[in-house]
């Protein structure tokens, strides 16, 4: 899904009426964050109102889950990146309406929030200091001021504009198709140098995750595409040529993740599916349980292996985070806010987005 309030979309299929109300099983939750931020996964909830939108923090240093460690409501928060120690959350605002940028420290507390600007803004990504922020309804990327949260100019891209990535010094743009609307295949390059779009790269049609990565000590920038049954491309940052692509028998659905040479990521059929990079095949790595269960989000902490699986039921209670071994047995559950959508680490100085 790729709209506002998606989640109401959602949970009137079949496939959630009979959905349950348990819970997940929770072990350790806390409120509030007291202690510093040291190594862990923070984990952004959309919520269906900003009662019950959250952002979380699992402390992996201590084995805690702090379930809600911002002081106040979030509006629809989808975009959520970590940069110089500081997050930059993005809330989509009200269906059709304006969102806002906020600069938080690493323990969630606000330290500048923006004017309401755009029409629901979704991701953001991080050039020096200027943030990009797609606008799907709007079709444009806002550039914001990272040094005062102000916005600078929008770029109009291509349609729906979603996922987003600062990559090889250009800005990545996964142009999504509307929702029930007009469709596109492209990815949109931005110089951020000029704010001018420098080439549209054609893939199949809803390009709708996208992540860079080094192999042999080269940038190389993989994309998940819904349409057509599911494909994953390869790119080169460097000249914007598609250097390879993967079909997927289960077909593709959203956020990609890379770890030992294989790139994991939700399929059609909801699970965690596993391509292998060298053999070229796709297995079911983690299997969704089944009703009520949504995998929504996911990432792997490649400094352990360990995957993060977001689950959100049936988007009108509090999911769970899932967090499974490097072999895929269920190491850990936590209670998160509702919708789940984002995983990003911060480990010691560093980080990786979702």
């Amino acid at each position: 899904m790729k709209k506002l309030i998606f989640a109401s979309l959602l949970f009137i299929t079949s496939f959630f009426i009979l959905a349950s109300l348990n819970g997940c099983g929770d072990e350790d939750i806390i409120n509030p964050l007291l202690v510093p931020v040291t190594n862990g996964a923070y984990i952004l909830s959309e919520g269906t109102s900003p009662s019950n939108s959250r952002l979380s923090f699992y402390s992996a240093t201590n084995d805690t889950f702090y379930q809600n460690i911002y002081n106040g409501n979030l509006s629809y928060p989808n975009g959520l990146e970590l940069f110089n120690n500081d997050l930059y959350l993005v809330e989509q605002g009200a269906f059709g309406g304006p969102g806002r940028l906020s600069q938080l420290d690493s323990n969630g507390g606000v330290k500048f929030t923006s004017s309401a600007f755009g029409v629901n803004p979704y991701a953001i990504a991080i050039a020096g200091m200027k943030g990009y922020i797609t606008n799907g309804p709007a079709s444009k990327v806002s550039v914001m001021d990272l040094s005062n949260l102000t916005v600078i100019q929008d770029i109009s891209v291509g349609v729906y504009p979603q996922e987003i990535l600062f990559c090889n010094a250009k800005i990545f743009v996964c142009n999504t198709s509307a929702f029930g609307g007009n469709a596109d295949s492209t990815i949109s390059v931005i110089d951020p140098n000029t704010n001018m779009i420098i080439q549209s790269i054609t893939l199949r049609k809803d390009p709708t995750s996208i992540i860079s990565t080094q192999e042999n000590n080269k940038l190389e920038i993989y994309v998940g595409c819904q349409g057509g049954g599911g494909m994953i491309y390869k790119i080169d940052p460097s000249t914007n040529n598609k250097l390879d692509s993967f079909n997927l028998p289960n077909g593709f659905d959203r956020d990609l993740a890379i770890y030992n040479n294989a790139i994991y990521f939700i399929s059609a059929s909801n699970n965690i599916d596993k391509l292998d990079l060298t053999s070229r095949t796709v297995t079911t790595f983690i299997a969704n349980p089944g009703s009520p269960a949504f995998f929504y989000g996911y990432n792997i902490d490649v400094l352990n292996g360990r995957h993060y699986v977001l689950d959100a039921k049936n988007f009108s209670v509090e999911g769970c985070l899932y967090i499974y071994s490097s072999t895929g047995t269920m190491e850990r559950t936590f209670t998160t806010g509702v919708g789940p959508r984002r995983v990003i680490f911060k480990m010691g100085s560093t980080s990786s987005g979702s």
